[in-house]
């Protein structure tokens, strides 16, 4: 082989392994391929939700339905119970807005029982969370109906301002344990003539089911 042969051959040889070597720099440091792996990886290492597995307690969007009960009482003038139902929905991690049901009696001292029905919006805070249980505020406002007037001499429509603390607890993946104490209020904020009100300690039990 000539000098000029063996030189050509060289050069064709250099080159092939360059274009080799550049493509395959190119294929490893290739932005686009390097963003897919990347992405494919962390989908691949992300949980996949198991069917029907209710959302972590008190995240954004988490729903819960509670049943229980509330007792209240101006010690010696007016002693209150109603059954609740209750949902609550959580519009930010660890903020909830509750629509609330109840329906019940109140025993008025001298005057007997009366029948009542109600209605309420709430709001609730937990600030304190942790594992298996959390601490939380609660405000609320609504309507109750009395089948007579309540307090003596008032309406028997009256407007229920409330507030209280209280903690859940768990109980499974899906029930929680409800306790609160506070404050009850009834008048007919001075809708009419006669405005007596009612202004009591509250304590809520319940039992919530998340979905």
């Amino acid at each position: 082989m000539s000098i000029t042969g063996s030189s050509i051959s060289r050069r064709w040889i250099g080159l092939l392994l360059g274009s080799c070597i550049t493509t395959s720099a190119q294929a490893q440091y290739d932005p686009l391929a390097m963003l897919q792996e990347a992405s494919s990886a962390a989908s691949a290492a992300e949980p996949v939700p198991t069917a029907g597995e209710p959302q972590a307690y008190g995240r954004r969007g988490f729903v819960e339905w509670t049943v229980g009960g509330m007792v209240g009482a101006e010690f010696g003038i007016t002693e209150l119970a109603f059954v609740r139902n209750r949902v609550d929905w959580f519009v930010q991690d660890r903020f909830s807005l509750g629509l609330q049901f109840e329906a019940g009696g109140a025993w008025v001292g001298g005057t007997g029982y009366t029948g009542s029905i109600g209605v309420a919006s709430c709001a609730r805070w937990h600030f304190l969370e942790r594992e298996s249980w959390t601490l939380f505020g609660e405000v609320g406002i609504g309507l109750a109906w009395f089948g007579s007037p309540l307090p003596a001499g008032g309406t028997r429509l009256n407007f229920s301002p409330q507030a209280g603390l209280g903690a859940t607890f768990r109980i499974d993946d899906r029930l929680r344990l409800h306790v609160a104490c506070g404050w009850y209020h009834l008048s007919n904020a001075r809708t009419s003539n006669s405005n007596p009100g009612f202004d009591g300690l509250a304590v809520q039990v319940g039992v919530g089911i998340g979905f």
